[in-house]
């Protein structure tokens, strides 16, 4: 009995630490696609995202939502963005989100992902936190 119980302890662990690939939600990203943004913000090739490679792949993606070319995104822009989240995002309220609200709010992300605190992100803790709500961020 208390090998059966171990065995399916076991099987849960693995279940949870390995996600299944695929769709996460309706027009959400998929663990592949999480992967290979994951590998674009490691610009060293070190395996792990530090803030500094984490900032320049921010604001390489903010130039490419920017599509007036502004330097502010407005909500049209931002489509996958909840409503809250905007609205969070836009610190100072005027209903557009500049370079440094979009940073600031990423990089929330960057320390609520960096679980153990060694200021690198892992492919791991990156996809985890992504998987976990991945309209947030």
């Amino acid at each position: 009995m208390a090998t059966t119980k171990t065995f399916m302890l076991l099987a849960l662990l693995l279940l949870i630490s390995f996600p299944i690939p695929g769709p996460v939600n309706a027009g959400q990203n998929t663990r592949e696609e999480l992967i290979r943004e994951y590998r674009e913000a490691d610009l060293n090739k070190d395996g792990y995202v530090d803030e500094e490679e984490y900032r320049r792949f921010i604001k390489k993606r903010f130039e490419s939502m920017d599509s007036n070319r502004d330097e502010m995104l407005e909500r049209a822009e931002l489509k996958e963005l909840k409503k809250e989240e905007f609205v969070l995002t836009d610190r100072n309220k005027d209903r557009r989100i500049s370079f440094r609200e979009f940073l600031n709010g990423r990089l929330r992300f960057f320390n609520e992902a960096d679980v153990n605190k060694d200021a690198l992100l892992s492919l791991e803790e990156y996809v985890k936190m992504k998987l976990m709500d991945p309209v947030k961020w």
